[in-house]
């Protein structure tokens, strides 16, 4: 199992910030490794237990399921793709500038020849998650509101 810890200051509240990461569909407008469009994938709004399906590069086909909805505080996700399961969580904690500070706590278990991959994707997991994260950053503190 690869786990990893990556935290970033955001310059927008955390409801703002939860709501963008919270909806896959968004994916497509910022999340680096997406490909294409991420579609919801259960009945009803956002909560806990929503589904989404989306096509990331390096990864394939993910399917990802809602497994913690606390807005605008808490977030968690439990994905399959062909080769591997993840399991994230992410904290959104105000700062005292109204920003947010969001913390993301994320395990990667690969299947299959990608356990072969294990030692090289623990040293890459980190840094993509950290350039995701960052992807995020920009694109919420340039949106106009």
């Amino acid at each position: 199992m690869i786990k990893a810890e990556v935290e970033v200051e955001i310059h927008r509240p955390p409801e703002e910030v939860f709501d963008l990461w919270a909806d896959m569909r968004n994916d497509k407008d910022w999340h680096p490794l997406a490909r294409g469009v991420v579609e919801k994938t259960s009945p009803g709004p956002l909560g806990l237990g929503t589904t989404f399906q989306g096509e990331y590069r390096g990864m394939g086909v993910v399917t990802e399921e809602t497994t913690a909805y606390e807005r605008p505080h808490k977030l968690g996700r439990r994905g399959i793709a062909k080769n591997f399961r993840v399991e994230s969580t992410f904290t959104f904690t105000p700062t005292a500038t109204g920003g947010t500070l969001l913390q993301a706590r994320g395990s990667v278990e690969p299947m299959g020849w990608m356990k072969l991959m294990e030692p090289l994707m623990g040293l890459m997991m980190k840094k993509q998650l950290a350039s995701v994260m960052n992807t995020l950053k920009h694109t919420v503190e340039s949106r106009v509101k």
